[in-house]
C-alpha cells in the first residue's frame, strides 16, 4: 500500500521550492503536509494506514495523541478509523483558559501513541513527550515521513520508546523519480541536501541550478493564475 500513498502525494500543489524547515535548514523541495493532508482523500488513505500499525501495537494502545499542530487532524482521522479517543499535546500552555497541556479527556497513566506528520530532528517530538510525563504512557511515535536522513534522535532509544514511519524520504524520492515526478534537475538538488542537508545549498553549481530551478516553477505558477 505504500505505493498507493505514494501515487496520491505525488501532486505538485503538496510542493514548494525551497523552504526553511524548523531544523533552521533549506530544503529543496518542501513537501507540504498541512496542504497534503487538507485533501480529503489523502488524509483518509494516511489515517487508515497509520491505524493498520496502530492496531498491532502490543500492549493495545489505548488512546491517540496528536503533537500540535501537523498532528492534530491526524490524530483526529485515526482516532475515526481506530475507534479510538483522541487528544493533542501543545508544545506549551496558553496562559488562559484551562492553561493544558493536553487537551482533550483521558485517563491518567493510559497507553498512548504520538502521531505526527514530520519528524527531522525530532526536537518537536521530544516537547510533547516531556509534556504528557505523568499523564500519558507514549508507547510508541507514529509519523508519516521520516525525514531524519536515518540519524535518528537520541532520546527516542534512551526512552525507550519505539519510532516507526509509513515511509522515508529517500524511498520516497527513487519512487518519484522512478514514475517521472521529480525530474533530472530535482533528483541533483535532493541528492545534494541528502549529501549534506545544512551546506548543501552554499555549493554554487548546485545553488544556480536551485535558483533557476525555483524560477521556472514560479513563472509556470504565475502562468496558470
Amino acid at each position: 500500500m505504500k505505493n498507493e500513498v505514494f501515487k496520491i502525494l505525488a501532486q505538485k500543489r503538496f510542493y514548494t521550492p525551497g523552504v526553511k524547515i524548523q531544523a533552521n535548514r533549506i530544503v529543496p523541495i518542501y513537501w507540504d503536509p498541512k496542504a497534503a493532508l487538507s485533501d480529503p482523500a489523502v488524509l483518509k488513505m494516511v489515517a487508515r494506514e497509520l491505524a493498520e500499525i496502530i492496531r498491532i501495537i502490543k500492549p493495545k494502545i489505548e488512546i491517540i495523541a496528536g503533537g500540535e499542530t501537523g498532528g492534530i487532524g491526524l490524530a483526529a482521522a485515526i482516532a475515526l478509523e481506530t475507534k479510538l479517543p483522541w487528544v493533542y499535546i501543545r508544545k506549551k500552555a496558553k496562559g488562559y483558559s484551562t492553561d493544558s497541556l493536553i487537551e482533550g479527556i483521558y485517563s491518567k497513566g493510559a497507553r498512548a501513541v504520538l502521531v505526527d506528520d514530520v519528524i527531522a530532528t525530532g526536537a518537536s517530538k521530544e516537547i510533547f513527550i516531556e509534556n504528557v510525563r505523568g499523564e500519558l504512557n507514549i508507547q510508541k511515535i507514529i509519523v508519516i515521513l521520516d525525514d531524519t536522513g536515518g540519524k535518528y534522535p537520541e532520546w527516542i532509544s534512551r526512552r525507550k520508546i519505539k519510532f516507526e514511519a509509513l515511509f522515508n524520504k529517500k524511498d520516497r524520492d527513487l519512487y518519484f523519480r522512478k514514475i517521472g515526478f521529480f525530474s533530472e534537475v530535482v533528483w541533483e538538488l535532493e541528492q545534494a541536501y541528502e549529501a549534506d542537508r545544512d551546506n548543501w545549498h552554499k555549493d554554487k553549481k548546485i545553488w544556480k541550478k536551485f535558483l533557476n530551478w525555483k524560477r521556472d516553477c514560479e513563472k509556470i505558477k504565475s502562468n496558470k493564475m
